[in-house]
């Protein structure tokens, strides 16, 4: 794996090196480096589940178009993206505790308010010949029913016998689907060492699992 990351790397800079592993959480895979001799973190696939380029899109949005904190982008490759380093990243929280969900909260409420209106239907964003697209889906149900679809086909078979949605179930799902909150980029992924907070600085490092579109109004980050 680290000769695979520091020949992708070698076609920006030959003076960047992989220091060493900081996360291995599949699909993926998170190195601190030197990109060009500067420090910084690279996110690579390690698994066909992963879509680290989608991840690098989305974060350069964000970083770009809204004023929620994220590190610089500096650089998207087909199956990888580098950020700049962040301090944060040797102070990470070990655990969840009220000053970090409150920082957490405000965070992602600033995400929801930035981006809502942006976009124009709901949907999974990717890289799209180097810019962010969409996948666009009518409802959000929609676009929640196929990345489900998506993650299926990685999911060992089951025997498991799942029980029928009872008819409150089904009719609260349909009423949500029918929303009539405008979609907004939201983020699926905020853990102590992903997310930082002190007083009113506030940060994230990562935007995995994004959607570019559930109605802010069904998450639980807000303000």
């Amino acid at each position: 794996m680290t000769d695979r990351i520091e020949n992708a790397l070698a076609q920006y800079s030959t003076e960047s090196t992989v220091v060493r592993e900081l996360h291995d959480v599949p699909p993926y895979r998170v190195y601190e480096i030197r990109f060009g001799g500067r420090p910084a973190v690279v996110k690579v696939d390690a698994h066909p589940r992963g879509h680290a380029a989608d991840e690098g899109r989305v974060h350069e949005y964000v970083a770009t178009n809204t004023s929620a904190t994220v590190p610089e982008v500096l650089a998207v490759g087909t199956d990888h993206y580098v950020t700049a380093w962040r301090r944060e990243l040797a102070d990470a929280a070990e655990a969840v505790e009220p000053g970090w969900a409150y920082a957490a909260g405000e965070w992602l409420g600033t995400l929801h308010a930035d981006t809502v209106g942006e976009f124009d239907g709901f949907g999974r964003p990717r890289n799209d010949a180097g810019s962010l697209g969409v996948t666009l889906h009518e409802t959000w149900i929609d676009a929640v029913t196929a990345r489900i679809e998506h993650h299926r086909r990685y999911l060992a078979p089951s025997t498991a016998t799942w029980p029928t949605p009872s008819a409150s179930s089904s009719e609260s799902i349909q009423r949500s689907s029918r929303a009539p909150a405008p979609p907004s980029c939201v983020t699926g992924t905020s853990t102590p060492n992903t997310t930082f907070g002190r007083g009113t600085r506030r940060s994230s490092v990562s935007t995995s699992n994004t959607h570019s579109s559930l109605p802010p109004n069904t998450t639980t980050g807000g303000r």
